[in-house]
């Protein structure tokens, strides 16, 4: 099976509206046209960027087998935006929320007992936070380019990968070479609060998959916003993402044996991995 080209099966997109009561965020949803019993997979998105630059990501897990669900943590303003703090209690009351009720919103099974998260730079930081903060229902982890950031210069947020994780559970930590370049004297994912800091932190069992040549935002559609941080060469990370979550998912989800041997076997681009 190639994880890095599209899956046997037909993939609807699901919009579920805010609502006044929990989980109050939209939910952007990918879920396989086929009957059957599907994990449940959720991407966290970055720092003011919207759920549906994830859309590709999301659409090709769905085709290979997986229900995805991007929600949309606050409104993708420079203005407003909550602490990683408020997002990580926010988040925890959506996956609570979800396990309970996403199967009856959608037409086909979801097995709730198989949850994994993936969180992209911001997000990664939050689903760490989440599952450092006790909910132990998150069953794998993935990092897209994760961030530690304090939250800007005025801003002394809690750090999460400041040294190492007490709790261990199949972990993907994904970073980019180009991350820590600078633009307008600002990097992306900055030294000392990137993948590598997660990294260090996590326990085994643990991938950590670099893609040298690529760079913050090169996974995501996210317009004239990805111009703010250094790009790499094409738009090949995109799917090489979906890609490694899907190989990693499915061992750490399904129980398919060669999932972590395989994250960057027949990848379309350069990828450098280490496990422990």
């Amino acid at each position: 099976m190639n994880v890095y080209a599209a899956g046997p099966l037909a993939v609807a997109k699901l919009t579920i509206p805010a609502s006044g009561s929990a989980p109050n965020k939209e939910l952007t949803v990918h879920h396989p046209t086929v009957a059957g019993t599907y994990p449940l997979v959720v991407i966290q998105h970055g720092f003011i960027l919207r759920s549906t630059a994830y859309d590709a990501i999301a659409e090709r897990m769905a085709s290979h087998g997986y229900v995805v669900v991007a929600p949309q943590m606050y409104a993708p303003s420079f203005i407003g935006a909550p602490s990683t703090d408020v997002e990580a209690e926010a988040a925890e009351t959506l996956y609570t929320w979800l396990l309970a009720n996403i199967d009856a919103r959608l037409p086909v099974t979801v097995d709730t007992t198989s949850f994994g998260v993936a969180g992209h730079s911001r997000g990664g930081k939050v689903a760490w936070m989440v599952r450092k903060g006790g909910f132990t229902e998150i069953d794998a982890i993935a990092g897209i380019d994760p961030v530690d950031s304090g939250g800007g210069l005025l801003s002394n947020e809690t750090r999460v990968a400041d040294a190492p994780f007490t709790f261990s559970l199949p972990t993907l930590i994904i970073g980019t070479g180009l991350g820590t370049q600078r633009v307008a004297g600002q990097q992306c994912a900055p030294d000392g609060d990137n993948h590598l800091e997660f990294w260090d932190a996590a326990q085994s069992p643990a991938w950590h998959v670099i893609a040298p040549d690529y760079g913050h935002l090169d996974m995501v559609d996210c317009g004239i916003l990805c111009a703010t941080c250094v790009s790499g060469p094409d738009d090949k990370f995109v799917l090489t993402t979906a890609g490694l979550l899907i190989s990693f998912f499915d061992e750490a989800l399904k129980g398919r044996v060669g999932g972590y041997a395989g994250l960057s076997a027949t990848a379309p681009i350069t990828l450098t991995t280490e496990s422990k």
